[in-house]
């Protein structure tokens, strides 16, 4: 039979950490990280998010909504039906590249507002400078 200390000694031996030796020690380490996990998940939920009109998601959950995990919906919608002040909230939200990007990609899209995204997105109508905290990735 193996004892604590011979396993304690061992983890020493292999460099490994010896703190984590008894039940409630790893019940206290999987409750912080867990709390850790918690504290990321909500302030992910509460960065910035583009402030669009709530109707042009209609069909989403607006608290639940995930505007990096669905940025194509999102984009697609203010090109479709959004006005000036949207599109410069997506701009700074997720920069002009990946706007670019998926209005050439997009299947919702017709030619007539991919073009016009494209002209609009080199014209001095986008003039705010870009949050450094972009979501473009």
């Amino acid at each position: 039979m193996i004892t604590k200390a011979w396993r304690r000694e061992v983890n020493t031996w292999r460099g490994e950490n010896t703190h984590l030796n008894t039940i409630e020690d790893k019940i206290q380490a999987d409750y912080w990280r867990e709390m850790a996990i918690f504290v990321q998940r909500i302030m992910i939920k509460s960065a910035q998010i583009p402030v669009i009109r709530k109707h042009l998601l209609w069909e989403y959950e607006w608290e639940s909504f995930d505007f990096s995990r669905l940025a194509t919906v999102v984009i697609e919608r203010v090109i479709e039906r959004g006005n000036p002040f949207e599109w410069q909230e997506i701009v700074n939200f997720y920069g002009v590249e990946k706007i670019s990007g998926i209005a050439e990609r997009s299947t919702r899209l017709d030619q007539k507002h991919k073009n016009f995204t494209q002209v609009y997105l080199q014209s001095d109508f986008i003039h705010d400078l870009q949050r450094p905290e972009s979501h473009s990735s």
